[in-house]
């Protein structure tokens, strides 16, 4: 996010991470150390949360997978939908919704639109 004028998050993200980084390097960084080895003693027990802590935290959260399947008798089908916004400052419109199916926008009277 670009810098906005009056836009203190920065300031209070940056203020949070240099309180912290005093706090884990006090007595040379052995308070850190601890939860280190507090956190893999918590892996090593099999804690789940500790585990995916730590592989999120080295390697960065697994990104969603999708697996679509389909044939020629059963295809998969994908449905889009899609927020239109209509100007409705215009009175003509009233009776009226624009529909968007299959990348077509078309107009519809608002009664016929309930499927």
């Amino acid at each position: 996010m670009p810098f906005e004028k009056g836009n203190t998050f920065g300031a209070k993200r940056r203020m949070l991470h240099d309180a912290l980084k005093r706090a884990v390097m006090q007595d040379d960084g052995e308070r850190l150390r601890r939860g280190i080895e507090a956190l893999l003693d918590k892996v090593a027990e099999g804690e789940r949360w500790a585990l995916e802590f730590l592989r999120d935290t080295l390697d960065g959260k697994p990104k969603q997978q999708l697996e679509v399947h389909g044939d020629e008798d059963n295809p998969a089908v994908f449905s889009v939908i899609q927020r239109v916004i209509i100007d409705s400052s215009e009175d003509d419109h009233e009776d009226e919704i624009v529909v968007i199916e299959n990348g077509i926008a078309e107009k519809m009277p608002l009664n016929e639109t309930s499927h």
